[in-house]
């Protein structure tokens, strides 16, 4: 038999009218990892200079000061070096929470992350839990940039024909069907047999175009396929899906002697998992509700994962822990980038005393107020200077409308100042072009 043949029958029936085996199991709530940590980068980004290496990568150092606050499993890439910091920076850049930037001084050639406020993270801000959910599984069941932790135990049997990508939207379409009940725990052997018995080749275009339904499984195909898709679909069920909050599956042991994780054998379909993924359209834009308690200290306690008052916080606070009761503190520093970011101190004071559930304690207000007051800017911009030989010369270039377009200003009787010259050779030829004699 050809390993290519079509399989007629699975390891166990394919009956849509009978539930998969499922175990009893005690509800409980589910956590958004992803998204929390999504939150605590874009507040990292708001609070510091982030720079990138030229490979585009977070560098070690911030990876390092960064991952504690992270709830997101370990994946090792080619070095052997965790690599979900930057996975998770990709998945913010693109769904356009940051953006890569140059660097603040002229003299530095770092490039580095910022907030990318109008395009996307103003009206991700605003969106629920779900919704959230929602987009980021959009992205996530098309892109090679975010990896799903898979177990050392992954045989791969055929590389040339592989697409494990197709592994997220046919789970993501299961769960969205009527097969599993919320809550309860099903065994995910069973679900393996429910894919299995669709086509063992749904990961492997060239094997599905030359499947025929009238020859059989090849012998030995399913421990193979056991070992190679079948380690995928539990990695994308263990990892990716349960850090979203869509299923949760049973805690993995590990293994003392070599540190591995045994494959966890039992799922179960959470009830915000089905809110998710509903077909069923819903409000996704929410309002900050006063769920905040800010403290006497500066440390501020948001005691419901409340996303709009959440991301109004981040751009003067600094992250310690985001988790359905997230706490952040105010800093001098804090409060100071958030000004640099545009926002008033008056801003800020609304946004405390909107979101509190109590008045702003006074000495926070005092004192969030006396470090506006230390805020010092400064702005440079290239200018040409200008010296004519007569003051009616230096009437002319300032009056006259085509001259207008390049910001000329007056500083002294025949002296001036143009702030919009790109191209010092061009000015100095529409200056003979006007008559006006310009010495080297």
């Amino acid at each position: 038999m050809s390993e290519h043949e079509y399989i007629t029958q699975a390891n166990s029936p394919d009956n849509t009218n009978e539930r998969p085996p499922l175990f009893p199991s005690t509800p409980a709530e589910a956590q958004p990892l992803i998204l929390y940590d999504l939150a605590t980068l874009v507040g990292a980004v708001y609070q510091q200079q982030i720079t990138l290496t030229r490979q585009g990568r977070v560098t070690k150092r911030f990876a390092d000061l960064l991952r504690p606050l992270l709830h997101g499993s370990s994946w090792n890439g080619e070095r052997q070096e965790d690599i979900y910091v930057n996975m998770l920076c990709e998945a913010a850049k693109q769904l356009k929470l940051i953006h890569r930037s140059s660097s603040y001084d002229d003299d530095e050639d770092k490039p580095y992350c910022r907030p990318l406020l109008e395009s996307g993270l103003e009206g991700w801000s605003k969106l629920d839990v779900h919704e959230q959910s929602r987009q980021f599984l959009a992205w996530w069941k098309s892109s090679m940039h975010w990896h799903d932790v898979c177990s050392t135990l992954f045989r791969q049997w055929d590389s040339s024909d592989w697409n494990p990508l197709a592994a997220r939207g046919l789970l993501v379409d299961l769960l969205s069907s009527d097969i599993y009940v919320p809550e309860r725990r099903y065994s995910i052997s069973s679900l393996l047999d429910t894919i299995w018995s669709r086509g063992p080749y749904f990961l492997r275009p060239a094997h599905y175009r030359e499947r025929s339904r009238t020859k059989s499984v090849p012998l030995g195909l399913r421990e193979r396929w056991d070992r190679c898709e079948g380690i995928v679909y539990r990695g994308i069920l263990s990892s990716t899906l349960s850090e979203l909050g869509i299923v949760s599956t049973d805690l993995r042991s590990t293994d003392t002697k070599t540190g591995a994780f045994s494959l966890p054998t039992s799922f179960r379909f959470t009830t915000f998992g089905v809110q998710v993924l509903s077909k069923e359209s819903t409000s996704s834009i929410v309002k900050p509700i006063k769920a905040l308690v800010v403290q006497p200290s500066f440390e501020m306690i948001l005691l419901q994962f409340d996303l709009p008052t959440l991301y109004q916080l981040l751009p003067f606070s600094v992250v310690k822990l985001v988790e359905q009761a997230s706490r952040l503190t105010l800093t001098q520093k804090s409060v100071l980038r958030g000004i640099e970011m545009g926002m008033s101190i008056d801003q800020i004071l609304a946004i405390l005393n909107a979101s509190s559930k109590k008045a702003v304690p006074q000495n926070v207000t005092r004192t969030l107020q006396d470090w506006a007051n230390t805020y010092r800017e400064a702005e440079t911009a290239e200018v040409l200077l200008i010296e004519v030989s007569s003051e009616k010369i230096a009437d002319d270039l300032c009056l006259s409308p085509q001259w207008q377009v390049f910001r000329i200003e007056r500083i002294a009787p025949c002296r001036l100042l143009a702030y919009n010259v790109h191209d010092a050779s061009a000015f100095r030829r529409l200056l003979r072009k006007d008559g006006i004699v310009v010495r080297n």
